[in-house]
């Protein structure tokens, strides 16, 4: 063997071992070699592939990055009856399997090694979310199997979503999560890898593109080899005779507890040569059709809701019903998913509502059929875990008539709700940098006594942590990952945890020359409660700031101040060096693609030449700075005539 092909083989495999250490040590905080063994795996690495995706993605990753399918991941067509089954497949043995409502995952391997993963996107075009992909447990990092892509289905299970992320405000998102599959599809998205390890994603896998296999449920066999969960399948030859046997297949399917969610029975040839011969239509398989259930839906009356506070502060409705039987069960609540969506449909008590419960085992109101003259929510005044006063927030939606504001929930306002205070304690671990502290661990760490204020975080230290209860082993990692902590302004104040105000908004907000970044500062941490009465109207002025969030500012920093000052004292904060007539000045630079350096690297450099960065590409960009696998990025600056540049021009336009 070649030393070429040698070193390809050892990249992929430390590919697999850096994602799997990364693994143990952030989401599970049980690290199986030292630091300086990781290091030393990091380091070789660097040394065979210097612009490896593995070095950036876990830290950085970068999504909506276009790949082309190898193969159309289509979508199937839909029958409703059995008569369609067997007027398609009759005299054919055939693969079936419950139709899994997740979301779908194509996934690369070289060599044996997990290589890459990407979304269904339209079915010929996905977008890459490989970090997060590495991170989901039931997804091998390394087969037996050598260059091969597997196909499945990313999902939740019921007893991870209910009750948890089906709560509206999950993940500071503006609704909660409807589905499962929205919540998979959400988290497979976010931008921090290690909480989909939080949100305990699993992969199914379903199928091998270019397998050497003769039938469907022989590759499903091999799957379940190679160490991949797999859906759940039986084999049937369908005549005249059997279509009883189908009929009980199909009805097993739809009143069987799967850990996942289903919304349907997916049929298909189990001969994959019969399967391929019989080609595709525009978008889908004609070997393959999905049988749809019908939807079971009935009525009751709504007696009352409950508004109850989360972690995020925001306060969540549901809905007690009159108990009512749904497909063989006997419900009597139902989620109504935050303050907008009571008020959008129009929902109150004494109301007569329709509800389902399709394939799921949380009742969904679906409409209001019968509405009472009184219309009584029981919306609350106050918070209902600790009394202190509540707000609406809202958010702006562009519409053909301009921006609307549209309420969204009702929110806490006290920082010192025990509902909303864990979660203010991991905003302020992620604007920091601070990894390997999940949100179990904080919840045991305040039950110990150790965090009676959100920045307490940073005055852990391991002799207290250990004299507490906590693990010889990680102790120590983590009262190191709060030191020597180095933060800019903008994050420093980011970490107050004002609605709306994060470290993209104080940027912009630092553009402008009225107040630098030390006199924002300065005005934060030593005169913060005096913001009500401060003049801030001029920043109304600055670009994408308008009323609303000069009150949200101003009422943030009055509320807030001393979390920054608190924050300030633990922290170094440094602060950039304003570039006056650099040879930047007044150009704008945005990147695309993958880069040699981080991304936040190269933007450091422009800034320090006196550059301003731009997050997206629009006419007042001036250079798009391209890398590969560029995006849509690079397609929308060509129509805008925007100049196109590599990473080497650029560094010949810094001199380097």
């Amino acid at each position: 063997m070649s030393d070429l092909s040698n070193n390809s083989t050892r990249i992929l495999k430390l590919r697999s071992e850096i994602r799997k250490h990364n693994h143990l040590y952030y989401d599970l905080d049980s690290p199986e070699i030292s630091d300086k063994q990781y290091d030393s795996l990091v380091i070789e690495l660097q040394t065979l592939s210097p612009d490896d995706p593995v070095l950036v993605e876990m830290g950085n990753p970068t999504f909506g990055t276009k790949v082309s399918h190898s193969t159309l991941m289509g979508s199937l067509d839909k029958v409703h009856t059995i008569e369609e089954i067997m007027g398609k497949f009759e005299g054919k043995t055939v693969c079936i399997m419950p139709k899994v409502d997740g979301l779908s995952l194509a996934t690369k391997y070289k060599s044996g090694y997990f290589d890459w993963a990407a979304t269904r996107g339209d079915g010929k075009n996905g977008e890459l979310v490989t970090p997060n992909a590495a991170r989901i447990d039931s997804l091998p990092l390394s087969i037996l199997m050598s260059d091969v892509e597997i196909r499945g289905e990313v999902f939740i299970s019921k007893v991870d979503f209910y009750g948890v992320m089906d709560q509206p405000g999950y993940d500071d998102r503006e609704d909660g999560y409807a589905n499962p599959r929205n919540a998979a599809a959400g988290a497979i998205r976010q931008k921090d890898p290690k909480e989909v390890h939080n949100r305990n994603l699993k992969f199914v896998a379903y199928k091998i593109i270019n397998p050497q296999f003769k039938t469907q449920s022989e590759v499903l066999d091999e799957l379940l080899i190679q160490g991949f969960l797999v859906v759940d399948h039986w084999t049937m030859h369908l005549t005249k005779e059997n279509k009883h046997l189908l009929e009980e297949r199909i009805e097993f399917i739809r009143t069987h507890s799967f850990a996942y969610n289903i919304d349907g029975v997916v049929i298909m040839l189990d001969n994959l040569e019969e399967f391929e011969n019989a080609g595709c239509s525009s978008k889908c398989p004609k070997g393959a059709i999905a049988y749809k259930y019908e939807t079971t839906q009935v009525t009751s009356i709504a007696r009352s809701i409950d508004w109850v506070a989360n972690r995020s502060g925001r306060i969540v409705p549901t809905l007690n019903m009159d108990e009512t039987e749904i497909d063989g069960t006997m419900v009597s609540r139902a989620s109504l998913h935050n303050y907008a969506w009571v008020i959008d449909r129009d929902v109150a008590i004494g109301d007569t509502i329709l509800f389902t419960k399709a394939n799921e085992i949380i009742p969904y109101v679906t409409a209001v059929v019968d509405r009472v003259n009184e219309r009584n929510r029981d919306i609350p005044d106050t918070c209902p875990s600790c009394g202190g006063p509540i707000e609406i927030s809202y958010r702006e939606v562009k519409t053909k008539h301009g921006i609307v504001r549209k309420p969204v929930d009702l929110v806490c306002r006290n920082d010192n709700c025990p509902a909303k205070f864990i979660k203010h304690i991991r905003r302020i671990l992620q604007i920091l940098g601070i990894k390997g502290i999940d949100e179990k661990t904080l919840i045991k760490m305040e039950e110990a006594g150790l965090l009676n204020n959100v920045w307490d975080i940073l005055d852990i230290d391991s002799d207290t942590l250990i004299s507490k209860g906590f693990g010889k082993g990680e102790s120590p990692n983590w009262a190191k990952s709060v030191t020597n902590i180095t933060t800019t302004p903008q994050c420093l104040l980011a970490t107050m945890g004002i609605i709306g105000w994060g470290r993209r908004m104080f940027e912009i907000l630092f553009k402008d020359k009225h107040w630098s970044p030390e006199q924002w500062v300065k005005f934060v941490i030593e005169e913060g409660d005096k913001a009500l009465v401060t003049d801030l109207s001029w920043i109304t002025n600055i670009e994408g700031i308008g009323d609303e969030r000069l009150i949200t500012l101003r009422n943030g920093i009055n509320n807030r101040w001393n979390i920054a000052k608190q924050v300030a004292q633990r922290v170094t904060l440094i602060y950039p060096e304003e570039v006056v007539g650099g040879i930047f000045e007044g150009k704008s630079f945005c990147a695309t693609g993958t880069l040699s350096r981080k991304r936040d690297e190269i933007y450091a450099d422009i800034k320090a030449l006196g550059g301003e960065i731009k997050s997206g590409v629009s006419k007042e960009l001036n250079y798009l700075i391209t890398g590969d696998a560029t995006g849509s990025k690079l397609t929308k600056a060509q129509k805008l005539g925007i100049n196109i540049i590599t990473e080497d021009t650029l560094n010949k336009m810094m001199g380097k």
